[in-house]
């Protein structure tokens, strides 16, 4: 647990390092420039912000184990999903991705779900098993309020705080052979954790921007949770805009056996209408 938790201290200190030299030069920088003043309303004040489908090219890095099995390491870089996204996509049962806001005014409620689920196998052809299967699911869904802390019509920064929901299932099949019954393994765990953080945007031009959002959290169920994001945007046409950038998330949690310490990282794009 010593080791487990100077991990997760140098994560808290590494996230909270970016976002605050991050966001410190975003307004000093922002201080010295013109204000924007146009903005995206609907009727009565309310803006609203889908982003429906975002791709995120992911990598995987950490560490699994159930109550019934040991740990099991996983490095998967986001060239190699690339390099095997054939054999990625026919494992794929679901996926489920998207995010959204509602703004009016300084306060904000935002929602992201990251849903997926997977089965691969092969054969064994053996005479106790013919052949085995593996299939997880896994589901992050954050809830966020916000405040404008900061704003000058190019640059604002928000204050964040909410809640982040992991859920995740794992099953290892055995399909029975000449000589034995079929075996099936289940285990999984759901939790929540309070997370808190910054997100900010800089108007490099009139069309083009850069985002950056951060939280953390954890010490309720995990030892600790994050997530850091850092995207350039254009906007298409006032009510669309595409961005492109990198993210990763990850998870630091131990429950009686079961271990799911992991980071999923990698590039994201990505379009955003807006009402």
């Amino acid at each position: 647990m010593e080791n487990t938790m100077t991990s997760s201290n140098r994560v808290l200190l590494f996230v909270a390092f970016l976002i605050g030299v991050g966001l410190s030069v975003l307004q000093s920088t922002a201080a010295e420039l013109p204000g924007r003043t146009e903005t995206i309303e609907t009727r009565g004040g309310w803006e609203i912000s889908v982003s429906p489908y975002y791709g995120f090219v992911t990598g995987i890095k950490g560490n699994l184990a159930t109550a019934r099995a040991g740990p099991v390491s996983v490095d998967l870089t986001p060239l190699e999903f690339i390099k095997n996204i054939r054999e990625i996509v026919d494992a794929l049962d679901h996926a489920v991705i998207g995010a959204f806001e509602v703004r009016k005014g300084r306060f904000a409620a935002a929602f992201d779900l990251y849903s997926i689920s997977v089965t691969g196998g092969r054969d064994l052809r053996g005479i106790f098993f013919s052949s085995a299967s593996l299939s997880q699911e896994l589901t992050v869904a954050t809830g966020l309020g916000s405040y404008r802390l900061f704003s000058n019509g190019r640059a604002h920064i928000d204050g964040l705080a909410g809640a982040r929901l992991w859920n995740t299932k794992f099953e290892f099949a055995l399909t029975p052979g000449a000589l034995a019954r079929g075996r099936t393994f289940r285990d999984g765990r759901t939790w929540v954790d309070p997370v808190i953080g910054l997100s900010g945007r800089f108007d490099i031009t009139d069309r083009f921007y850069a985002k950056g959002q951060g939280i953390i959290g954890g010490l309720a169920s995990s030892d600790v949770t994050w997530d850091a994001s850092a995207t350039i945007g254009f906007e298409v046409i006032e009510e669309i805009d595409l961005y492109a950038g990198f993210r990763s998330m990850g998870v630091d949690f131990n429950d009686n056996g079961f271990v799911f310490d992991m980071n999923y990282y990698g590039p994201i794009i990505g379009g955003v209408l807006k009402f």
